[in-house]
């Protein structure tokens, strides 16, 4: 991938992305290791090439999300191994739930991130690199020059994913993952001309201008690694109270290995009024050869796109969101013990697992339950991020760090059933309040809310 980028980044856009991303990891490498550049000469193409020797530091951590379905499909078990619990596996189950939401007057844009609590140490981004088209000296700044993004440190993509850019797109994803053993000799093939999931993401970030165009440049040199339904919403074609456009507004797209198959499915939004997303597949070309269709078959009902709990969670709750509070409170949903919904033949008979923010350390180490996915372990809904049509424009967001705790016992690695070794810098108790980022022009930084309704509102 190094060498490609450097002998096609001349003449290829999405080459030249690959390239410029392979030299902001060198440049942090460079920073870790204590390697002093004197001279910009020095920085050649022979300097980017040495990033190989170093796979086993800053390159590997971009890699969290592809990297367990690599180790599958290479049979690599030994990199699962050495980085242990920042490689997302398949015992860790759905990762993430996402929601976006048209109402009269605005659109309400929400991703929670769902992973291991050992990952909850979090950075919002605002990159603004006026990165070219090409390496000519001629070429123009990409569309998406300015990226705010929740992310993880030293990771230059976000692995959630949620990216907010100044082309106006709105860029994210739920993991779908790949359980058709078949499909692996498409990563085996590939392995030495693709590019993996966060690089793509990027560079699709800063070319496109618009979902087409998103698709056109993510679909290249298909990892098959890192499966996620991946959701862009135009915003340049959504007008607060004006009629919606026919096409373009919202594309989806699914990647498993050897396809990523996409359609504009703006009049499923608009019918609708709302596109959610769970960790299944909405098209059945990609929800079968996933294999999601046979585990389906399988288990039962949580595999089925259309009434896993949280199609219907989402389904009777969309329409109490109204405002930022309300998209708040859904997107921090979780009254497992109480919700029928969230009921399943398990003794106990829930699980904090079938909710729009999981809390799976609640769960009972002592419990019963049909499915790994519902078992006590420190994974859960570890974020909420959301935007709309107004704080997009201004590349901004709401965030809120930490597990869910409207209706829940604030998460602490003190008081586990299970005792554990806290995470070196993480704090004791999490019971964060909402933070607005300030990445509008001349600002920066993020600025603290207080927790509850009415603070949320006033933000407006």
């Amino acid at each position: 991938m190094i060498n490609t980028g450097i002998s096609l980044g001349s003449q290829d856009k999405f080459w030249h992305q690959i390239e410029m991303q392979m030299w902001q990891l060198m440049g942090m490498s460079d920073a870790f290791t204590h390697k002093f550049i004197e001279n910009s000469k020095d920085l050649t193409e022979d300097h980017l090439k040495t990033l190989k020797d170093r796979l086993m530091d800053i390159y590997l951590l971009q890699l969290s999300g592809d990297l367990w379905e690599l180790t599958e499909a290479l049979s690599l078990k030994s990199l699962v191994r050495r980085f242990g619990p920042f490689a997302r596996t398949p015992n860790f189950g759905p990762s993430c739930s996402a929601l976006i939401k048209l109402t009269e007057s605005d659109v309400y844009l929400s991703h929670v991130t769902w992973s291991p609590y050992v990952d909850m140490l979090r950075v919002l981004k605002n990159y603004q690199f006026p990165w070219k088209g090409s390496s000519t000296q001629d070429s123009n700044t990409v569309p998406g020059s300015v990226i705010t993004f929740s992310s993880y440190p030293s990771v230059i993509s976000s692995i959630d994913d949620f990216y907010i850019t100044n082309s106006r797109l709105v860029v994210i994803e739920t993991t779908i993952s790949n359980s058709n053993k078949d499909l692996w000799k498409y990563v085996r093939s590939g392995a030495r001309s693709s590019v993996f999931t966060p690089f793509r993401a990027m560079a699709a970030n800063r070319l496109a201008r618009n979902g087409p165009e998103w698709v056109s440049y993510f679909k290249r040199n298909n990892s098959g690694t890192y499966n996620n339904e991946w959701m862009v919403f135009d915003a340049n074609l959504f007008h607060p109270g004006k009629s919606l456009p026919s096409k373009g507004l919202l594309i989806v797209a699914e990647q498993v290995p050897g396809l990523v198959y996409h359609e504009d499915v703006t009049e499923v939004l608009i019918r609708q009024r709302y596109w959610p997303s769970y960790n299944l597949p909405y098209f059945p070309i990609v929800y079968n050869i996933s294999g999601a269709r046979a585990k389906a078959e399988e288990f039962g009902d949580w595999y089925d796109y259309n009434v896993t709990a949280r199609a219907k969670i989402f389904r009777r709750d969309v329409e109490k969101v109204k405002n930022l509070a309300t998209m708040h409170e859904l997107m921090r949903y979780n009254d497992f013990r109480n919700d029928p919904l969230s009921r399943c033949n398990c003794t106990p008979p829930y699980t904090a697992e079938n909710a729009i923010s999981a809390r799976n350390d609640l769960n009972d180490p002592n419990g019963t339950y049909p499915i790994s996915s519902f078992k006590y372990r420190l994974h859960g809904g570890t974020d909420v991020k959301i935007t709309n049509y107004t704080m997009l424009y201004n590349m901004n967001m709401l965030a809120t760090s930490g597990p869910t705790y409207s209706d829940l016992p604030p998460f602490q690695w003190s008081k586990l059933p299970v005792p554990v070794e806290r995470p070196r810098m993480h704090p004791d108790k999490w019971m964060f309040t909402p933070v607005m980022t300030n990445f509008g022009p001349g600002e920066s930084g993020c600025r603290a809310l207080r927790a509850g309704r009415s603070p949320l509102l006033s933000v407006f």
